[in-house]
């Protein structure tokens, strides 16, 4: 442990180096945003000094670092204003944010019980909490600060060749390498062959997702409006192909409207699918990693092959306010998903045409595992059945005025009348 002093409340100055015989500070320089005051990132983030982070008797495994170098994410963006949802929450009593989910530092304090890392050693510092949850978005003690408290094991020491990188590039690699090794390899499953679209063009997320895909053998596809770095990273052999998306007409794009028509909207759109087929040598791709949001995510869909995934890690559209609303045809129906609850809660939705037994086996469908099913038809009454014989709680949407014979099977079978959502009251888009 470094030295503290009581009395001392002069801050480091920004940019130092610590070493084991300097005093820690009583008190830190940090980005802040205070409650309530959402705005334009430029405006309502500040940099001011506040209290220093303590380690304390609770926190055996956990360790003080002093933060060397720290990187800026998109979810600063996103907590300035208050989208998707507010960084504040009901029954949440914090009055100051600190934004920031990748940082770089050295250990300057531990708890008794740290044994992976000690005081002087640098590591690289891991958002993800033990909630599951963002740090420096989803909790508001985030690494754009001169210091921060963390497990330990999310304190990664530097090693191999980690440690001749310089702090700068390790201090920005983390969220979006871990968001992509996510996407890529737990919810899309990529396998060797497998033909792999990123929208971003080879940036950022876009471009840890090429490199981790392609290390699984996959072939990488990107779409972007770059083709200069496109063309680079072909080269480089990070990517097979790249999709030059200004070469596709601008009325392709857009939400698919209320009331539209499948097969005028497949006329409309051929051009993106075309596009996207050529860089795969005339076929849909197996597996989509994506961000922009409502304006490609119909086109994306209908880009895949039958049985094919798309995983989505936010909603980013052409400004910073997002576009939330997805829309995308499916068996020639409009489906209209909200991809905040999707995307920040972790959801995956699955179509299929199966059995609901194959179906439940598929999603691992659990004794005490809630699930919801749309009507209460013969075809729905299938998958309630199957569902309470493997004891799981269910819901369903059902229509109190049009289903009542319905309705009256379900409770018959075990679906209480409160597990029951009229259907009638809802008003969907």
């Amino acid at each position: 442990m470094m030295t503290t002093n009581a009395e001392n409340e002069s801050l480091w100055p920004i940019g130092v180096c610590p070493n084991l015989g300097m005093a820690l500070p009583d008190d830190m320089v940090a980005l802040t945003l205070h409650r309530d005051q959402y705005g334009p990132p430029g405006e309502v983030v500040k940099l001011e000094k506040i209290s220093r982070p303590r380690l304390g008797p609770v926190d055996g495994n956990r360790v003080l670092v002093a933060i060397l170098a720290t990187g800026p994410n998109f979810n600063t963006n996103f907590a300035a204003l208050g989208l998707p949802v507010p960084v504040f929450g009901k029954g949440d009593s914090a009055t100051i944010h600190i934004p920031g989910s990748d940082a770089l530092g050295i250990v300057v304090d531990a708890g008794p019980v740290v044994t992976r890392v000690k005081v002087g050693q640098a590591v690289i510092l891991d958002s993800w909490t033990r909630r599951n949850f963002i740090r420096g978005y989803e909790t508001h003690d985030g690494f754009n600060a001169q210091f921060a408290v963390v497990d330990e094991i999310r304190a990664i020491p530097l090693t191999g060749p980690l440690a001749e990188q310089s702090p700068e590039r390790l201090a920005a690699m983390m969220l979006t390498h871990g968001t992509a090794y996510r996407a890529v390899v737990e919810r899309l499953q990529v396998q060797p062959g497998d033909s792999v679209l990123l929208l971003g063009g080879g940036k950022g997320t876009s471009f840890a997702g090429a490199q981790i895909a392609k290390s699984l053998g996959a072939r990488v596809i990107l779409m972007g409006s770059n083709p200069d770095l496109g063309a680079a990273l072909v080269e480089r052999g990070i990517a097979d192909a790249f999709v030059d998306r200004r070469t596709i007409p601008a009325e392709v794009f857009g939400v698919i409207k209320s009331g539209e028509v499948y097969g005028e909207w497949v006329k409309k759109t051929e051009a993106f699918r075309r596009a996207i087929f050529s860089a795969n040598d005339g076929r849909p791709v197996d597996k989509i990693f994506e961000h922009t949001g409502g304006l490609n995510f119909p086109l994306l869909v209908s880009a895949l092959k039958d049985n094919g995934r798309l995983a989505f890690f936010g909603a980013t559209g052409k400004g910073m306010k997002g576009e939330y609303k997805e829309t995308f045809f499916y068996d020639g129906k409009r489906f209209v998903l909200d991809a905040r609850w999707a995307w920040m809660r972790q959801k995956q939705i699955v179509f299929r045409k199966s059995q609901p037994e194959a179906i439940f086996s598929e999603i691992g469908l659990l004794p005490g595992r809630k699930g919801l099913i749309w009507g209460a038809d013969a075809y729905a009454m299938a998958f309630v059945k199957a569902a309470l014989a493997r004891r799981a709680e269910i819901a369903v949407i059902a229509s109190r005025t049009k289903e009542k014979e319905g309705i009256a099977a379900l409770e018959r079978i075990g679906v209480p009348a409160s597990n029951v959502i009229d259907r009638d009251g809802l008003d969907l888009p």
